[in-house]
């Protein structure tokens, strides 16, 4: 049944303070709540809180294959002690471009990468130092690239090279500067970006323009002569990660025409052009320094809240997630005749704790295109003694096991196709973020139909044990065709964290 939202602004003041007892009483009177039941015999109804131990732990080899983001740089967690380093992996294509070899006698001018990027964790008031590199061969389509996969890379194009993060800018430019006729000058504005500036004297620059002056140039030609790039950030650079636009990442060779000397022309090889777009990020999460946290560095351990000072950890891109036991589970399900009206999980965030990482599931209302991806929540079924993830197959596929949306078919997981109206969206339960005030935000996550299947042993093969509360979705593409990555972070407050279950019991 639905619940009027009034009635769960008025429920957030329990949220916070309910006392952390098995099976506890909520502070709602459920004699209030209108429940219709067929039949005539006669039931009772009530709610409780059912507490949940809580641990911080690691997940790996999470996707970042051709997601909608890449990352780059380094930057330390000054709250866990993580020093996180992200490297970009990218074929290069070709593009509709004109080719120098339109123009007779095309002179090179300059020849940059650029990386746009919509935001950065961190700090940039200091220039990043980056190294380049050429791919040894080109991105193999069959091969699952992941956050913990890496590729062979050549000798350094560019080594140690010190780029600052350049601001949104505008500038004048021709309407079109591929254009091979004189065009009228306009006023565009130019992304932020990092600008790796290649010397167009150096044999990469000079013997790739050649190519670019022969008619039949061709994408062939171009993996034969690069296979692609590869850029990480310097050994001893920390300062800031950037959240990179594959779309907006682009090898430019700026050339003139001597006929026109004052058109600046150019032609692009992209990261992100057509269906053969092939790149990712890999992530590596340094925990040398990261006291209690250190231990996740092997992802089967789990580190109790009581020794993080009464919190827990999500974490995108790095993989921290939450894992929760829920007894109260367990005992409700060995009583009979129960009817789960309505159950929702509440996970409360510690307030003020996202100066560098945003939140999960956070979007400005001030910046709308930046946030346009936001990273949402999930509840994987898991194994509490090594915190697997517990998996299903279907379709000859194994599939991560996720708690369901309410309506939806527990057993399975379904995937509805996009219309020119709304994006494409599985049938996984997605987490909430809700803000009663600065001080006073948390997670929701609806589990009505979820619990009632759990406590009739309906969810199609073993019982969890545990759940990982994680920022991550990671499912076969065709339940999952848009990708997002990034460092998104949120501190929980683990002691307060509760499944609150509405029930009726018939007598």
């Amino acid at each position: 049944m639905n619940w009027p939202t009034k009635a769960l602004r008025r429920w957030s003041a329990c949220l916070l303070s309910a006392p952390a007892l098995l099976m506890a009483t909520g502070c709602e009177d459920p004699n209030n709540i209108s429940v219709e039941l067929p039949g005539s015999a006669s039931t009772t109804t009530e709610y409780r809180d059912l507490p949940v131990m809580a641990y911080t732990v690691r997940r790996d080899s999470l996707p970042t294959l051709n997601a909608s983001q890449m990352l780059l740089g380094r930057v330390r967690d000054n709250n866990t002690g993580i020093v996180t380093a992200a490297r970009v992996y990218t074929n290069l294509q070709v593009t509709t471009d004109p080719l120098p070899a339109t123009f007779a006698g095309a002179q090179l001018d300059s020849v940059t990468l650029i990386m746009a990027y919509t935001r950065a964790y961190g700090t940039t008031a200091q220039p990043g130092r980056f190294n380049v590199f050429g791919l040894q061969q080109k991105l193999d389509e069959r091969v699952a690239y992941n956050s913990s996969t890496s590729a062979s890379v050549g000798t350094p194009l560019l080594s140690n090279v010190t780029i600052p993060y350049s601001p949104e800018r505008r500038e004048r430019q021709p309407s079109s500067p591929s254009s091979t006729t004189d065009t009228v000058t306009t006023v565009a504005t130019v992304p932020q970006a990092l600008n790796f500036r290649i010397a167009k004297s150096a044999s990469f620059s000079t013997g790739l323009f050649a190519l670019l002056q022969k008619t039949d140039f061709t994408q062939a030609q171009l993996d034969a002569y690069v296979a692609g790039l590869a850029v990480a950030p310097a050994d001893d650079y920390v300062g800031a990660v950037a959240s990179i636009n594959p779309s907006y990442t682009i090898l430019a060779f700026y050339y003139h025409d001597p006929a026109r000397p004052s058109i600046r022309r150019v032609y692009r090889m992209a990261s992100n052009v057509n269906n053969d777009a092939r790149y990712f990020t890999q992530i590596t999460p340094d925990f040398s320094a990261a006291g209690p946290l250190a231990a996740v560095a092997d992802k089967k351990q789990s580190v109790p809240a009581a020794v993080t000072n009464e919190v827990t950890y999500i974490q995108d891109g790095v993989g921290l997630a939450t894992k929760l036991v829920i007894p109260g589970l367990e005992e409700l399900r060995k009583q009979s005749g129960i009817s789960i009206n309505r159950a929702e999980l509440l996970v409360p965030v510690k307030p003020f704790s996202n100066s560098v990482f945003p939140y999960p599931g956070y979007q400005s209302l001030n910046n709308p295109t930046r946030d346009a991806a936001v990273t949402k929540t999930y509840l994987y079924e898991a194994n509490n003694e090594n915190n697997r993830i517990l998996q299903r197959t279907i379709l000859s596929n194994p599939i991560n096991r996720l708690v369901q949306a309410d309506q939806a078919n527990q057993q399975s997981q379904s995937y509805q196709g996009a219309s020119n109206s709304s994006p494409a969206a599985g049938s996984q339960a997605e987490g909430t973020l809700y803000s009663v005030d600065a001080s006073t935000l948390y997670y929701s996550i609806l589990m009505t139909s979820y619990t009632q299947a759990y406590l009739l042993n309906q969810l199609g093969g073993e019982l969890p044990s545990a759940f990982l509360f994680s920022p991550t979705l990671a499912l076969p593409k065709a339940y999952q065709p848009t990708v997002n990555v990034s460092l998104n972070r949120a501190v929980l407050d683990a002691n307060n964290i509760k499944l609150r279950v509405y029930f009726s019991n018939r007598q």
